[in-house]
Formats: C-alpha cells, structure tokens, sequence
C-alpha cells in the first residue's frame, strides 16, 4: 500500500518505521479479505435472485442442477461456438460428454476442463483433449509458449460424430480481432494434422463473416450459434455488430443464442452489461449466466475467471434445456416436418446405470 506524498513520516526511526507501516498494510488487506468471505457467504444465503433481464421468445434464466440426468448420450446436435477460452472450456464439456456419456468431474485428472498448466506444452494439451474426445474432433491449433498472442495462436475446433449426428464446433474470437484459420469450411471434419506454427492463414473473419463465410458453409452446417466475446477489454459488440450478426444468421438459416458474460471470482454483480442486454435483445434466444455473479471463489473456479467441471456442466444443462424449449415452441410447417425427419432432432437419451 504506497502512502501519500505528503504525509510526514512519524517520530519511528529505521526499522521500526518499516515494521509499523507493514503491519497496517496487513491489517488493511486482512480486513478486505474478511469482507469478501462475509459477502460470499451472504450470497450463498440468499441465492434466491437473477436478475430479470427482457428476453424475447420465452427464455430461461436460470436450470437448477437436479432438472436434467447426469449420464446419457446426444444425439442430432448441430451446434457452434465463438467465443474466447471460457466459451472452448464450456464446448469442450459438452463434446466430452457427447462422447462419453457422461460429465467432466472436478476430480478428473488430468482435468479436461482444468488448467494448460496440467501439461508442459499447449501440444501435449491438444493431443490429450483429441484422445479425451475419441479422436472425433480434429483441431486447428497451436499457441507458442508464455504470454498469448493473438495474431500468432490459433484454436479451432471441430467435433464429428456422424453415426450418432452431432456436429460441434468452436472458434476462437477473443473480442475485437478477427477470427483465423487455415482450414476451408468444406474440409473442417477430415482428418488433419495439428499445425505448425503459420500466420498465413486461410481466412480471418469477423463476427459476421465467420458465420456468412465459414459455419454457413460448412458441411453440415450448425443449427445454432453460441457466442459471446468474454471478459476482453476490446469488446466491440454494438449494437451495430449485433445487427449484422443477426442478418448473417438469418441468411445462413441459424438460430443464434447470445450466452451472457460470466464474471469472474472477485465480481458479485448479477446483472448484464448493456452488450449483453442488447444480444438477448437482438440475436434469436438468450443464455443468461449472470447467476455466475453470485458464485463464491471456492470450489467454483481454478483461477480468478476460469470455471471448475461442474460450473461448465450446469452452464451446458442450461443450454440443453433451452434447446429442448426451442424446439418445443412452434409447430413445425409441412416443409420443416420433412426436414426434421432427415436430420432428427436433439434427443437426450439416459443411459442405464443399474
């Protein structure tokens, strides 16, 4: 704790002084940490709120754990991802889980959903994540050592289970810089090898453009688009970009779901930023995770933003349920009867565990 220029140092010479004034900066700290655990332990209390933001169309805001089975499998899911690592963690949970019939835990070790720090480097990461899916997902990755850079790392993901259809994909967009890659939207499913380190990149796209020119184009293409651009201070969701991202989804055919800024483990707020607002407001349907506000450090996080297994399977419960919602909204036409009889639609089936 630095002091202010003009306060007169007092009648304590040498060490003394030292000690006395590190002894209030400890108390001073001590007494800030007490107020976080008492505000923490006073909002676990009293987690009867979320906040009610307007959202259009009937959503949810809030899936308690104990409403959706713990173990089964997917089936007839097609859906993507954009966002920065917090959304990849919560795309990861939800292939595992397409894949092995059951959820990450937080005991899991190594932890898919735990810290790069598990493995020496981000390669050895991405071969454990493939593995871990089944070899299913192919990914166009790679990140140097220490600090990130945003214009030299890359981490594109695609999950295919053609037997079982489901289709998952995640792309990396960490606020304002575009989107990159080096795979063709025609070719993102075939088998690749995890990539050297290029900057010559295929493509580099923004929100818009990475749906228009690259999900739209896959083969097959996404139903639904989960995105948000996280906690990066380069936030360059307006109301503008949401606009063209809501014409881009529709001339692709996908419906688009805004997921809410989650917040990280010293923040108690439970209500939107107004780019979160307007997203509800503007794309097709809302994931409201504001409820993370209300999250105690504790068993719910790694680090200051990163959340632990069970926090992403809830955030993936909610998402399900509300698919589950969508689908149960409209009646289908004539046209969309044929079509959902040649793609199927989102079965959640249990498994049996006797």
């Amino acid at each position: 704790m630095l002091l202010p220029v003009c306060l007169k140092r007092p009648p304590l010479q040498g060490f003394a002084f030292a000690v006395a004034i590190l002894t209030f900066d400890l108390l001073w700290k001590f007494s800030q940490i007490q107020w976080t655990q008492l505000s923490a332990e006073s909002l676990r209390e009293t987690l009867a709120f979320v906040e009610n933001i307007t959202i259009h169309e009937n959503e949810l805001d809030f899936v308690k754990t104990n409403e959706l089975h713990t173990t089964g499998s997917l089936r007839n899911l097609r859906i993507a991802f954009i966002g920065d690592s917090l959304t990849r963690y919560q795309y990861l949970s939800l292939a595992y889980y397409a894949q092995a019939g059951r959820w990450v835990q937080d005991s899991d070790k190594p932890n898919l959903l735990g810290t790069p720090r598990q493995f020496k480097t981000w390669e050895e990461n991405n071969n454990f994540t493939m593995a871990q899916l089944g070899y299913k997902e192919t990914c166009n990755c790679y990140r140097p050592p220490g600090k990130i850079n945003l214009k030299t790392s890359y981490q594109n993901r695609y999950y295919a289970d053609k037997e079982r259809n489901v289709y998952l994909t995640y792309i990396t967009k960490t606020g304002k810089p575009e989107a990159h890659g080096h795979w063709d939207a025609s070719g993102v499913y075939e088998r690749h090898h995890l990539e050297a380190n290029s900057s010559s990149y295929l493509w580099r796209f923004d929100w818009a453009e990475t749906i228009s020119n690259h999900l739209g184009r896959m083969n097959p293409k996404p139903d639904y688009v989960v995105l948000n651009a996280g906690i990066w201070k380069n936030n360059d969701l307006t109301a503008e970009t949401f606009r063209t991202i809501r014409k881009a989804l529709n001339n692709m055919d996908i419906k688009g779901i805004y997921k809410t800024t989650t917040r990280r483990s010293f923040e108690t707020k439970t209500y939107s930023e107004p780019h979160d607002v307007e997203g509800c407001r503007v794309l097709h349907h809302c994931l409201n995770l504001s409820w993370t506000g209300s999250l105690p450090y504790r068993r719910n996080y790694w680090d200051p933003v990163h959340f632990v297994a069970h926090i992403n399977t809830q955030f993936n419960f909610q998402l399900l349920d509300l698919l589950q919602t969508i689908q149960k909204q409209k009646p289908a036409t004539p046209e969309e009867v044929t079509d959902t009889q040649i793609k199927g639609s989102l079965r959640i089936e249990k498994t049996n565990t006797e």
